[in-house]
Formats: C-alpha cells, sequence, structure tokens
C-alpha cells in the first residue's frame, strides 16, 4: 500500500477523447447484471461488483462510489451518461455476466460518462472454480488501463481478495449484501454468513473486520445484550488487525468497537490508520 500512496501526487487517469485529455478521476462501478437469479446468481452479481469496488477504492487520486451509491441501479436499464450527471463521475464500468453450468463468460466495459464512448473493454470466460483468480485478474487489468505507471507490487495488493477460498469468499459476499441493507434483520442475517466464512477460513481478515461491524451494529440497535455485543465486536476487530495490519478495514472496523466503548483515542488513532492506508475508504470517513 505504500507503493500506492507514494505515486498518489504524481499519476493521474487520462485517456484520449476526441483529441482532448480525459481525466478520470471519479467512477462508479454498476452492480454486474447475470442471467440467474438465484441466490448463488446474486452472489456472484454482488462478489464481482464488491471486488471491482474495494480494489478501485485503493488507487490513489480516484473516487470511487460505494456499494450504496450504485446499489439503486440494480436490476435497471439505465445509460453511463445518466449514471455519471446523478453521481457526478467520469467513467462508468459496466458488466454482464451468464453462466451455464459451470462455467461462466463475464464481459466488462469501462465507459466515459460524458458522452458514452468506450473506453476500455474486456471479456473473459472462465470456470466457477476459477473465480477469485478472475476478479484478481478483473482488477489488475483495470488498474493497469487506468493508471499503467502503478507499480506491480501495487497492483497485486489491489486484486487481493483476501481468501484463497471460493466458498468462503461466496459466503462473505453474501454477508456484505445482508449488510447493506441496513436494518436490524440485515445485521443479524450477514453475520450469520460471516461467521460461516472464518469457519471456512479463519485467516480470513476482512470476513472477520466485517462481522465487528454487525456486532457493534447489533449491540446499537439491541439485537444482543450491548455488554457482550461490545466485546464480541473488539475481539473480531483485533483479531482483523492481528491478522493484516495493512488491511484499512481492519483498522476501521476496531475503530468503530472501540468507539461504543468509548475509547476516544484509540477509536480516532484506529480510523485516522485506515484512512492513511486506503484514503478512499468510506466506512472509515463516516464514522
Amino acid at each position: 500500500m505504500l507503493a500506492v500512496l507514494a505515486v498518489a501526487g504524481v499519476l493521474a487517469v487520462r485517456f484520449m477523447d476526441s483529441g482532448h485529455d480525459l481525466a478520470v478521476d471519479s467512477i462508479a462501478v454498476l452492480p454486474i447484471t447475470a442471467n440467474d437469479a438465484s441466490a448463488t446468481g446474486r452472489a456472484l452479481e454482488d462478489g464481482i461488483t464488491n471486488s471491482l469496488i474495494d480494489s478501485l477504492s485503493q488507487l490513489p487520486n480516484v473516487r470511487v462510489m460505494s456499494r450504496s451509491a450504485v446499489a439503486q441501479y440494480r436490476g435497471k436499464e439505465v445509460d453511463p451518461v445518466t449514471v455519471g450527471r446523478q453521481l457526478n463521475v467520469k467513467a462508468v464500468v459496466t458488466g454482464q455476466l451468464v453462466q451455464q453450468g459451470e462455467s461462466i463468460d463475464l464481459t466488462v466495459e469501462l465507459v466515459n460518462a460524458r458522452d458514452d464512448s468506450h473506453i476500455w473493454g474486456k471479456q473473459y470466460s472462465r470456470k466457477m472454480s476459477e473465480i477469485l483468480s478472475l476478479q484478481e485478474e478483473l482488477a489488475r487489468n483495470l488498474s493497469s488501463r487506468l493508471m499503467p505507471k502503478l507499480p506491480g507490487d501495487a497492483r497485486e495488493k489491489l486484486a487481493n481478495q483476501g481468501t484463497a477460498d471460493p466458498e468462503a469468499y461466496q459466503l462473505y459476499v453474501r454477508g456484505l449484501t445482508y449488510q447493506d441493507t441496513l436494518n436490524f434483520d440485515g445485521w443479524k442475517r450477514g453475520l450469520e454468513f460471516l461467521q460461516k466464512a472464518v469457519k471456512r477460513d479463519p485467516n480470513y481478515a476482512m470476513a472477520y473486520a466485517a462481522m465487528a461491524h454487525s456486532y457493534s451494529w447489533l449491540g446499537y440497535l439491541g439485537g444482543m445484550p450491548e455488554k457482550e455485543a461490545r466485546a464480541k465486536a473488539t475481539e473480531t476487530a483485533t483479531r482483523a488487525v492481528q491478522l493484516n495490519d495493512s488491511l484499512a478495514e481492519a483498522h476501521a472496523a476496531l475503530g468503530f468497537a472501540a468507539m461504543f466503548n468509548w475509547e476516544w483515542q484509540l477509536s480516532e488513532r484506529e480510523l485516522r490508520r485506515a484512512l492513511q492506508i486506503n484514503p478512499n475508504l468510506a466506512q472509515a470517513h463516516m464514522y
């Protein structure tokens, strides 16, 4: 991540557009659409969309819209120009996923939100078992197109999914999908999937960080005894930081848990650490 920050002041995302430089300093990843409306298809949609948002948000000097900001476009036919105007972004990423048995075909396009012109696109054909490597390759390719001068080691960090277990990742994504409902049932159901994710992969730092958020909110909303919720939020957030000290989400989770424990200095320190690692992390800004 230090390699990413080191070039933050000198890199700009530019494309030639009708003879003029187009500076892409803001982008929206629209929800990937799939031909499968089942829970598995929804998990694939959310997984690829969330993976791209998380990866691109770590690019320096690029504002990436959050999952909640783009969720309004799920299942709708919208043109990139309209999205660009509504979200005030320069470029939009769209994608279509077709699943046939154990095979998946993914088509992704990066579009100029000013005039709907094509900037970049690619089609991927993979097996379901290769979904994690597909998401990593997509993140690398898109970040390379956005920032050709980004060092290779920084680009690898952007593409890291945090687990080598595809099932653990799908459980993690299902947990985030429920969390995004921002209600009691969502936090509770999300926690159940996240617990399954860390059972599959006990070293999954991202899942532990997400669990900490669920515990914090369930305690706040009265979904479980407050004292127990605060303890579990601190425990899982601390575990996330121990597993991956360079993970912004882990420090944000620990900062949020500290807030509920009235540990103001710890909360401030951890949230600032999260933003130092990833200045675009929306939840850290919110907290």
